[in-house]
């Protein structure tokens, strides 16, 4: 059995919380669900079949859909812990100081990739045609495209916008070269996650020991049969019986 300790507190106990503090603690956890989630079900993602395959075609998009959404989720993770971090300074300023130290440390990894604001600004949240033409410009003559779709709706794969998309990021942040781009795309989304995740799970436990919310907690349990387990994390997966 896989144990987990759950934490135990009422919405009056988070409103005793400074405003600063409680606004972040609730926004900036909702944002490491959404990276730690992203990156889980991309590494979950089996792209080891024929390429070209239907199969293939599908689970490159969504691999490629959910690294997107994850360096995306990570820029705006930053920019709401800089806003917070810069905002309580003066009135918690032992507090700002400890944990501004590690964030800087986060925020220069990605600040030093052009390509991951270009990625949030114009393909995850946003489309831009202007962006797009430029990127079909960039690409040879001779670049083979296809998109595929089957009988029913929702069974269509439009690989073409993908490859033009992702080509062009994977080239940009490999510095001309695409192969290189694309394993600097997963390192930095893995990495990044990685400490985003370490770094906000002390600034909450600081949080929660202030205000003494880490007092009532309990162990549970879960099947290791509802777990896969690539490497060495054990990741929850729950498929269900109807779809």
């Amino acid at each position: 059995m896989t144990r987990f300790t759950k934490v135990n507190f009422s919405a009056g106990d988070l409103k005793r919380i400074h405003p600063a503090h409680r606004g972040y603690l609730i926004a900036s956890s909702h944002a490491c669900n959404q990276i730690n989630f992203s990156k889980i079900y991309h590494i979950l993602e089996n792209d080891n079949l024929v390429d070209r395959s239907p199969e293939n075609a599908f689970i490159a998009i969504r691999q490629l859909n959910l690294l997107r959404f994850c360096i995306s989720s990570i820029f705006e993770f930053n920019t709401l812990t800089s806003n917070y971090l810069g905002s309580i300074k003066e009135i918690f300023p032992t507090f700002a100081e400890k944990h501004k130290k590690s964030h800087a440390a986060i925020v220069r990894k990605i600040s030093n990739e052009r390509w991951v604001k270009i990625l949030r600004n114009k393909f995850s949240f946003h489309f831009s045609a202007t962006e797009s033409l430029e990127m079909l410009e960039n690409m040879p003559d001779d670049h083979g495209l296809y998109f595929i779709f089957g009988n029913s709706i929702g069974e269509v794969a439009y690989s073409f916008a993908e490859e033009i998309v992702s080509s062009n990021l994977a080239y940009g942040a490999g510095n001309g070269q695409i192969k290189a781009g694309s394993e600097k795309l997963w390192e930095t989304m893995s990495n990044a996650s990685s400490s985003i995740m370490n770094f906000h799970a002390i600034l909450v436990s600081d949080i929660l020991y202030q205000y003494n919310l880490n007092k009532d907690f309990e162990e549970i349990e879960a099947k290791n049969e509802s777990y896969g387990s690539p490497g060495i994390n054990f990741i929850p997966v729950f498929i269900r019986s109807k779809q």
